[in-house]
């Protein structure tokens, strides 16, 4: 699963994507992958990129309880569409330390 996914990355180019909750979606496959985070930050990007500008934001701090969650996303997130937030510096910040730093 692993080597297709790899496999599958390799061969697409960067992609847009829409706010999904912006949709009336009717389910017409459901395949269920266990994963601890997101792959492809892309909804993410586009969310950010309507609702600030890039002088509000200098980097960003994604949250999860490991690295490992969010490995995928900080892989992937040059092969979306370019716009400013994926030029920001990105830093993992483990959830038990968001007091810490951003309070």
């Amino acid at each position: 699963m692993l080597t297709m996914l790899f496999v599958c990355l390799l061969l697409t180019g960067p992609a847009s994507a829409c706010n999904l909750g912006m949709h009336e979606w009717e389910r017409a496959l459901m395949i269920d992958f266990a994963l601890p985070g997101p792959i492809f930050p892309a909804a993410e990007i586009n969310i950010i990129s309507d609702r600030f500008s890039p002088h509000d934001i200098k980097t960003f701090n994604w949250t999860a309880d490991s690295f490992a969650n969010l490995f995928w996303v900080f892989l992937t997130r040059k092969l979306t569409t370019e716009s400013w937030p994926t030029a920001q510096a990105w830093l993992f910040t483990p959830s038990h330390e968001l007091d810490n730093c951003c309070g």
